[in-house]
């Protein structure tokens, strides 16, 4: 993500802390006081993260946080992006 396109996000949602995390690690740090995380969604930003409660896949499937124990036991809710391709691959 783009400095700009950050700034867009920030935009339409100034009441909301937006981070950006270049790396796991940071993600990883930044993670304690998250409520929500977009991408970089791994055993360490769940583990990390005891104040999540949403977690968005950057691609159109779940399936590979289904492995990931702390999150299938907890009250987070996890999404995807489904379609988010189809016009590309529709071409």
């Amino acid at each position: 993500m783009s400095p700009a396109e950050l700034d867009d996000l920030k935009s339409v949602a100034p009441d909301i802390g937006l981070v950006f995390c270049p790396g796991e690690a940071e993600a990883v740090e930044q993670a304690a006081g998250a409520v929500a995380c977009y991408g970089f969604i791994t055993h360490d930003v769940i583990r990390a993260g005891k104040s999540l409660r949403w977690v968005q896949q950057p691609s159109v499937g779940v399936e590979g946080l289904m492995e990931v124990p702390e999150l299938v036991r907890s009250d987070i809710v996890p999404t995807s992006m489904p379609r988010i391709y189809a016009p590309e691959i529709a071409h």
